[in-house]
């Protein structure tokens, strides 16, 4: 897991998914990947702060089956991505309706689907 929060390990290709109030949301697209079972997919998500230059590493999963969404592993780094601390992990949720969050869902689970 730390491979996916490390942002020197590898290139990220950030593709902005939503904003609001707190911030940009991007997810990485080289980081989306299928998870230990065929209906999770695992990806990393980075929020940019808007009162800040601070931004938020999240590892990801989305279970493309039930339409829920968890949070593994959460990190606030530095601009200089320095890391300042940690934010938890989050149990299972369901994925909110008309939301940015949810077109995402959609996207990255029929693009693994396709993959099979």
């Amino acid at each position: 897991m730390l491979f996916f929060l490390s942002a020197s390990a590898y290139a990220a290709d950030w593709q902005k998914y939503g904003a609001n109030d707190y911030g940009i949301f991007y997810y990485d697209k080289e980081s989306v990947v299928p998870g230990g079972l065929d209906n999770i997919v695992r990806f990393q998500g980075k929020r940019q702060h808007r009162d800040s230059e601070d931004h938020t590493l999240r590892l990801y999963e989305f279970n493309c089956l039930h339409g829920a969404y968890r949070v593994v592993k959460c990190e606030i780094r530095t601009k200089d991505s320095s890391l300042i601390g940690y934010c938890g992990t989050f149990d299972w949720e369901k994925i909110p309706s008309n939301t940015y969050t949810q077109d995402l869902y959609k996207s990255l689970c029929a693009k693994i689907r396709g993959m099979r």
